[in-house]
């Protein structure tokens, strides 16, 4: 009796193995998980477990124009990592301010860093001598390959919408180096 119970055991306990062995191969199992699992990216930017390839600081010349007023100005903007911030002004026929945030879209691997802006100010009207509310929105774009000189970015563009809630603009900016090359051209071409 008592090796009929150590026999019956032993086969108990061999029973699983034998028919988990026979049942699915290592193979199979391998690519039911991989085949079945959804990969999702993390909720983090992955520009904060890598770091950032991209310039932190630009400087750039803005223009405006619209139906009835265009101007000129220039903005600073720091964005560090994702999000940052900036600061525009415009003038010529109206004095523009404006302050906004900046966010990256780009990711560590990109050739191109692009970011979302936005901004919130006021405008001065000097024929009505009164102080609205203005409102900006647009894209920035720069290589990712001029990381250098402190982190300022050479070569960079934007292109954005801007309002006083009574008309809409069209913004275009450069970075001062490219800035200064367009200037260069058009008084070579003027003469």
């Amino acid at each position: 009796m008592k090796r009929a119970l150590i026999i019956g055991l032993l086969l108990l306990c061999l029973a699983p193995l034998r028919a988990q062995n026979d049942s699915v191969s290592a193979s199979q199992i391998a690519d039911t998980i991989y085949s079945e699992e959804e990969y999702q990216m993390p909720n983090i930017n992955p520009i904060y477990y890598f770091g950032s390839p991209f310039c932190e600081h630009f400087f750039e010349i803005k223009g405006f124009a619209g139906i009835d007023d265009f101007g000129i100005g220039i903005t600073y903007t720091y964005l560090p990592e994702v999000w940052g911030g900036h600061a525009t002004g415009y003038t010529l026929n109206t004095l523009w301010m404006m302050a906004g945030v900046d966010y990256r879209l780009s990711k560590p691997w990109n050739d191109f860093d692009w970011q979302l802006y936005g901004s919130m100010g006021v405008f001065y009207d000097g024929d009505f001598a009164i102080w609205n509310p203005a409102m900006e929105i647009g894209v920035r774009v720069a290589s990712a390959a001029n990381a250098n000189m402190g982190n300022f970015c050479f070569n960079s563009g934007t292109l954005g919408l801007m309002t006083n809630f009574d008309e809409v603009y069209i913004t275009l900016g450069a970075s001062i180096s490219l800035s200064a090359i367009f200037a260069a051209c058009l008084l070579l071409i003027q003469y």
